[in-house]
């Protein structure tokens, strides 16, 4: 008889706080605990909003990448004192390092879990007279959220408690979150001075959001080793405007995963160019399931002959690679100045001819 589920969770939230009970998860949907914590917030009860905590909590480190009921919970009760004290005493429950599902909503229970966790650092630290960079009370480092639908509102929110400086995350994981160039532009602050990781695979960024991310990596305070962009929407000249950035003494970018993009030669002979530049740090490099050819393969080749180049890991899987590319890479790996250790050519079109040719080379 109720016109919408909700108003029958808040009823029965205001039952269970009146009776003092805590329902069990089974039986009632999370939204109840979270009007339960908001009702208890007016009555400051923080004994029985306790008791929903420890209810809801994960048992262990495993269970706790879902635990954003409990931050949920803790924003709706809104008493920052009493969020620290719960984090002190449950610390190793809090160690979260994955989100799913969210919402733009649900970053602001997420940022409040941050920012309580980074007041926690700053007081801990400045009791032990230490800082940040010795031993964070909080040392997580790793933030991920996955399978969510966000636009920049939520991507801002979380990156604005990022950009705290007692905040411990330096690797953030947006992964199949649909973010697209805008959201991009919201995580450049903490790029280009905190975040040493950035993954941000299965999304719709495109060669327009590599353009803010280059900036970023170009910056004096940018600590970032670790870019992943796998299954995104970047074309060559996306590839091409990252190059630039590459090659700049400012950038630390060791790892770089630009799989699945549709990349095609033109990028990959800039990509090229940049490896053989001194300055370009980029041990890392994965290119599966581009449009690379053998025009493409040639000039990585070239580059992996440079001794500038650093490259120890390249990946080609499942890309146009043939024989004659085979046999050009082959001829390379001989080359005292190739650093190749990790060469992966699976779901090519190479036959016996290209097998021989590195059969040869390993026999070098």
């Amino acid at each position: 008889c109720f016109t919408h589920l909700t108003l029958q969770e808040y009823l029965a939230a205001r039952w269970f706080v009146e009776k003092g009970e805590i329902p069990s998860t089974q039986r009632v949907s999370s939204m109840v605990l979270q009007f339960m914590a908001g009702i208890l917030s007016k009555k400051k009860d923080n004994e029985l909003m306790e008791k929903i905590i420890l209810t809801e909590l994960p048992s262990n480190e495993i269970d706790a990448r879902d635990g954003l009921l409990t931050a949920k919970c803790l924003t709706e009760y809104g008493d920052r004192d009493f969020a620290k004290n719960i984090i002190k005493k449950h610390d190793f429950r809090f160690r979260f390092r994955g989100f799913k599902d969210l919402t733009d909503m649900d970053c602001i229970f997420v940022s409040f879990l941050l920012d309580v966790i980074s007041t926690l650092n700053e007081e801990e630290t400045a009791k032990q007279h230490q800082t940040l960079s010795e031993e964070p009370f909080i040392a997580e480092a790793a933030l991920g959220i996955s399978g969510s639908n966000l636009t920049q509102s939520g991507v801002r929110r979380i990156c604005e408690s990022l950009e705290n400086d007692w905040c411990a995350v330096t690797v953030l994981e947006l992964e199949n979150c649909r973010l697209d160039d805008r959201c991009v532009d919201c995580t450049v602050k903490v790029v280009s001075n905190k975040l040493t990781e950035l993954r941000v695979p299965q999304n719709q960024i495109t060669e327009v959001g590599v353009v803010s991310l280059s900036q970023a990596l170009q910056s004096p305070a940018c600590k970032l080793t670790t870019l992943d962009l796998f299954i995104n929407q970047i074309s060559d000249a996306g590839v091409i405007t990252l190059t630039r950035a590459l090659t700049t003494s400012a950038c630390q970018v060791t790892s770089l995963n630009l799989g699945a993009n549709g990349i095609g030669d033109a990028g990959v002979i800039s990509l090229s160019q940049a490896l053989q530049s001194p300055a370009c740090k980029v041990t890392q490099l994965e290119l599966l399931s581009n449009q690379i050819t053998k025009e493409g393969v040639t000039a990585l080749a070239q580059a992996l002959q440079s001794s500038a180049c650093k490259v120890t890991y390249l990946d080609l899987d499942n890309n146009t690679v043939g024989d004659a590319a085979v046999i050009s890479l082959a001829q390379v790996i001989q080359s005292p100045t190739c650093k190749v250790t990790t060469l992966d050519l699976s779901s090519n079109k190479i036959t016996d001819d290209g097998v021989i040719s590195l059969t040869k080379a390993l026999w070098s």
